[in-house]
């Protein structure tokens, strides 16, 4: 993640977040938490998704408004009405998602891009995947291709999610980890470490209980900043397990 952290009144402003709109996913992939952990079925209340949005107008957001995180943002059939209303109340926002393609079809690219979503990024888990998704391009405009990305998964890109995937590399790395920048809301409303705090080891607070900035420049969050941005991991719950790059 390349922008940096600005600051307001001495907070820190996120400059990208990823809020789960649900815990819905479509697949069970071996590399992936969601093969292992079961998750209640709960999808996070509009009103929640509107509050994070509108706090984040209050202070100039004009970052990036993932609605992804561990889920399938398209198994989430109110996925257009929230890109309407963050893209409403954050309209200098990019607002966009990652799928699995799954359940991608012609016609619901077209509501979401509609609706207002900057840019989704169809990620090809398998041969399967990339067919279904070349039959759809086909059918798209120049328009509609220059906001719907796609990208082949590298296994070998596989990493081990803080410890609950198996893999040989061995940490804690002595690296720098950026993706600490990049504020994460789940579902249930808990603020989690980064993208790979499946399990909300690491959590600060709820949005439904306290402010998004103010969850974000807590001091445990605000540490973790801090000692990562000097590649220093052992001792960080989490990351001396953790084997992403950064």
């Amino acid at each position: 993640m390349s922008r940096r952290i600005r600051q307001q009144n001495g907070l820190d402003i996120p400059p990208k977040i990823s809020v789960e709109v649900s815990a819905a996913c479509t697949r069970r992939c071996p590399w992936c938490p969601q093969h292992d952990h079961t998750r209640m079925q709960e999808l996070m209340p509009l009103e929640v998704i509107e509050k994070i949005a509108r706090e984040l107008a209050a202070v100039g957001f004009d970052g990036t408004f993932g609605l992804h995180l561990f889920n399938e943002p398209l198994a989430d059939a109110r996925l257009e009405d929230i890109v309407r209303r963050v893209k409403a109340i954050l309209p200098k926002a990019a607002v966009y998602f990652h799928t699995n393609g799954d359940l991608l079809t012609v016609e619901r690219v077209r509501g979401l891009l509609a609706a207002g979503l900057d840019h989704m990024t169809v990620n090809h888990y398998d041969g399967q995947s990339q067919e279904r998704f070349s039959a759809l391009w086909g059918q798209l405009s120049d328009d509609e291709r220059a906001r719907v990305r796609d990208r082949k998964f590298r296994h070998h890109h596989i990493y081990n999610r803080a410890g609950l995937v198996a893999t040989k590399r061995q940490v804690p790395l002595q690296r720098q980890c950026r993706r600490i920048r990049q504020m994460c809301v789940n579902y249930r409303g808990d603020v989690v470490l980064c993208c790979n705090d499946f399990l909300g080891q690491v959590s600060v607070g709820n949005v439904r209980d306290k402010g998004v900035v103010e969850l974000f420049n807590d001091p445990v969050l605000k540490r973790y900043r801090e000692l990562l941005q000097g590649g220093k991991r052992a001792g960080l719950k989490m990351c001396d397990r953790c084997d992403l790059f950064g």
